[in-house]
């Protein structure tokens, strides 16, 4: 927000294309909170940590994403590491 981008003259910020929850878990995390053990919308949590060039929130979704993974979610998992 250093630059005069429409952002800090608004002094707003629209996010499209995630869960408000998402949304609540990324901020939490930005202040300490860990990702909570029953989150499960880790493609939107993912989005986040991208937009906001959070790597130790992407290393933790790619955790969790790897620890869960199973026959039954194996395709939508992919779809989300790419």
């Amino acid at each position: 927000m250093s630059r005069e981008w429409m952002e800090k003259k608004e002094k707003k910020m629209v996010l499209q294309d995630c869960s408000i929850e998402a949304l609540n878990v990324a901020v939490n995390f930005m202040y300490g909170m860990n990702v909570p053990e029953d989150f499960t919308q880790y493609g939107d949590l993912l989005h986040l940590a991208e937009l906001f060039m959070m790597e130790n929130l992407k290393e933790v979704v790619v955790e969790r994403l790897a620890n869960n993974l199973s026959k039954g979610n194996y395709l939508e998992t992919s779809k989300t590491a790419e």
